[in-house]
């Protein structure tokens, strides 16, 4: 998806910034909520603009960020604030952490990431030192009827054996 290879800053910088801003310009199309539209045919499998530079096949919001920054992120990912793929506009575009792009999008992650309640309504609680959240009403519900049909099928509970404590055996 990204191309944070320093070969990529190499040939950026090889072309020269008004190069770079004529061959944008040529395929930018402006929105009326601000979106630089990357109107080019070349379009990569995640629906982001690209371009050929030198040979290389290279993002378009990439070019876009390093006129507007003189740089090119080699650590991170750029974020599109709109939430446009094909959106150019280095106004919308922010450095941030993978983690932090994945969340902020629309991915079942990142929608998953900012639910605080179930399917049911139920506030989703994370216990202390677990990555996941789970409801913990439904989670005993289910415990419940998975114990309800069990006894109908006349299925006993195997039970752990409890450890001897001190006090048990009159210590």
């Amino acid at each position: 998806m990204a191309d944070p290879s320093p070969k990529h800053l190499s040939i950026l910088r090889s072309v020269g910034h008004v190069k770079l801003l004529a061959r944008l310009q040529k395929y930018i199309s402006v929105s009326l909520d601000g979106c630089w539209n990357w109107t080019g045919k070349n379009v990569n499998h995640g629906g982001y603009g690209r371009t050929m530079l030198r040979g290389k096949k290279v993002l378009a919001h990439r070019i876009s960020y390093f006129l507007a920054h003189d740089c090119l992120p080699l650590n991170g990912e750029l974020d599109h604030l709109c939430r446009n793929r094909l959106c150019v506009n280095p106004k919308h575009l922010e450095l941030v952490s993978r983690r932090m792009n994945l969340l902020r999008g629309n991915s079942p992650v990142g929608i998953s990431s900012r639910k605080t309640n179930c399917n049911n309504g139920h506030p989703l609680i994370q216990r202390p030192g677990s990555p996941q959240r789970h409801c913990q009403i439904c989670v005993t519900t289910q415990q419940r009827e998975r114990r309800a049909r069990l006894r109908e099928l006349g299925i006993k509970r195997e039970h752990t054996e409890r450890r001897t404590t001190s006090s048990d055996v009159g210590l």
